[in-house]
């Protein structure tokens, strides 16, 4: 979240707050979140594989998919790498 990256001033990964996400199951949103100021989010969904998407929403992000397996009884952590298209 760099205004310019520049060699020998690296540009650390931050969070994104208000970054919108989508969860798939078979093509079908099933569940929306918004990240918090954190840029964390929870979903409860029930077991099974799903796709999770960010939405582009007007700031311009963008993320690839990323598949997912939701288990019995248990968490499944998922980070999303979110480009920002600030530069």
């Amino acid at each position: 979240m760099c205004p310019v990256e520049q060699e020998g001033s690296p540009c650390p990964d931050e969070p994104v707050p208000g970054a919108r996400i989508s969860v798939l199951r078979d093509g079908e949103v099933v569940a929306r979140a918004s990240s918090g100021a954190g840029g964390g989010f929870q979903i409860a969904l029930p077991p099974g594989r799903y796709t999770l998407e960010v939405e582009p929403g007007v700031a311009g992000l963008f993320a690839k998919p990323v598949e997912v397996e939701v288990r019995p009884g248990s968490f499944a952590r998922v980070d999303l790498l979110i480009d920002t298209g600030i530069r």
